[in-house]
């Protein structure tokens, strides 16, 4: 054997050593059903993948929409404080402040009206928690005694669809295709 086909043959068994120990039930099959089971595990991998990808995504729209709407908030209380007491006639700068809160506190509106941001927040909240119902109802599944073949291609056929669906419906996280490994 060359150098180089031995090596891919230590990287195929380092990888199936890898996907046993990390998935114990792998080892408990042969022939097809490994493989099926393998890419259920690699499906599985990526979904628990997707579904931390749109949490990050969630929690950083939420945060953000957050500290936008305080600053709004304040701005626009300002604004009517400002304009409270410009009927006592003590300043101009009064009315220069309003005048400034009030205008800052709408272009942020605009800009955030523009950006989307709250459609943002529910999109990447309602895609995480369909992959994580995903994931629990599979992990579940998986760990029912005496899958079968037939079962094995039931649930992928299943799995396909139900991430079609939720591709379809969910915002872009920049993600790479699967991979399947043999």
């Amino acid at each position: 054997m060359t150098g180089r086909r031995k090596s891919s043959v230590n990287e195929e068994e380092e990888r199936e050593e890898s996907s046993s120990s990390k998935h114990p039930l792998i080892g408990e099959y042969d022939g097809h059903k490994k493989e099926k089971l393998r890419m259920i595990y690699n499906l599985l991998d990526d979904i628990k993948t997707r579904k931390e990808k749109h949490y990050n995504r969630y929690t950083s729209y939420k945060k953000t929409n957050a500290l936008y709407k305080a600053v709004i908030n304040t701005l626009n209380s300002v604004s009517v404080c400002s304009l409270v007491l410009t009927f006592t006639q003590i300043n101009e700068i009064i009315n220069i402040v309003a005048l400034c809160s009030s205008t800052t506190a709408t272009l942020i509106t605009a800009s955030v009206s523009a950006f989307e941001l709250e459609s943002k927040v529910y999109s990447h909240q309602t895609s995480y928690l369909q992959y994580q119902d995903m994931h629990r109802d599979l992990s579940a599944k998986l760990y029912k005694n005496g899958l079968s073949s037939k079962d094995m291609d039931t649930m992928l056929a299943d799995l396909n669809a139900r991430l079609g669906l939720i591709e379809d419906n969910s915002l872009p996280i920049g993600m790479n295709s699967i991979k399947i490994t043999n």
